[in-house]
């Protein structure tokens, strides 16, 4: 049986709502747990063992000489140790917008026992139907441009299906990176990213994972209303009832989709010249409007139906 040992901590989250976008587009966003405004963007799954808490573990802890990452981490579980026979997991929603490449960055630090406990990230492009691990995933490989300490092929994992992953110990704040380029084939669509955990039925008495400061760049995090006109594209009325109206100064928009808060794809539409879209058989609710221009530029907008 594993050793409990609690601690208190000041926060501690379940997620009962539908988990939101983050927008890759062409600015930084930063998820680092300060601020329970971005709690709605971190889908956590049923299982209760991770935590969004300050971390007072002897190894899993946030040293003051990096206090900029703040009082906050999630972390699996605030127990002294890790329970057996884990597989829990959180995910982003991430949609690829605007910009030549995307950026995925975090800090961390782990205690696992060696190539039996671990973690690793996956991939989804179908909303979770089918993942893949990431240094798996061909669209993202292909296009690779820059990697910091990701782990290899060889660190494989037995708990997770001999799946290369994050395993051993990792005492520092270690920051991993990785960059590609944006694939047509994903451009304009979600990503979802996993983060998976996993221990086998042996007690190590180790303290799991502990993950701060996500960035996401390539991501546009400012969803772009209605009423600015910066934009060379812009959609109105804001609310709509009935039918939203597009204009586009020296462009044509060629494929619009509408997207559940949560990013399901609820409609698309493609032509020459798109002006008008039908919205009387949506419910009242928020909506995200993606147009695609015909240079191939993406802009997107939060409306409201009523």
């Amino acid at each position: 049986m594993k050793r409990l040992t609690f601690f208190t901590f000041l926060l501690s989250i379940s997620f009962c709502y539908a988990q939101e976008i983050l927008y890759m587009g062409k600015a930084f966003s930063t998820i680092n747990f300060e601020d329970t405004v971005e709690y709605k963007y971190v889908g956590i799954d049923t299982k209760n063992v991770w935590r969004i808490a300050e971390p007072h573990k002897e190894i899993l802890f946030i040293p003051q000489t990096h206090s900029y990452l703040g009082k906050y981490a999630i972390i699996s579980d605030t127990n002294r140790f890790y329970n057996s026979n884990i597989r829990a997991s959180f995910q982003f929603r991430l949609f690829l917008g605007e910009g030549d490449s995307y950026g995925i960055s975090f800090s961390q630090k782990y205690d696992f026992e060696k190539n039996k406990d671990g973690g690793i990230i996956e991939t989804s492009y179908d909303n979770g139907v089918t993942w893949q691990n990431i240094i798996f995933d061909t669209i993202i490989q292909n296009n690779i441009e820059n990697t910091s300490n990701l782990y290899g092929i060889a660190d494989k994992i037995s708990s997770l299906e001999d799946q290369p992953g994050f395993s051993g110990l990792q005492s520092d704040i270690q920051s991993v990176s990785i960059t590609f380029g944006a694939d047509e084939l994903i451009r304009g669509d979600i990503m979802l990213l996993k983060f998976s955990l996993g221990t086998d039925s042996n007690d190590a008495q180790n303290e799991g994972w502990m993950l701060d400061d996500f960035k996401f760049s390539g991501i546009e995090t400012v969803v772009i209303e209605s009423s600015i006109n910066k934009t060379d594209v812009k959609i109105y009325p804001n609310p709509v009832k009935n039918v939203l109206k597009i204009e586009s100064e020296d462009v044509k928009i060629t494929d619009v989709k509408i997207l559940s808060i949560s990013g399901k794809k609820l409609l698309e539409k493609s032509g020459y010249d798109i002006r008008n879209i039908d919205m009387t058989g949506f419910h009242s609710g928020m909506y995200l409007v993606i147009c695609k221009t015909d240079n191939d530029i993406l802009r997107t907008f939060k409306i409201q139906r009523i």
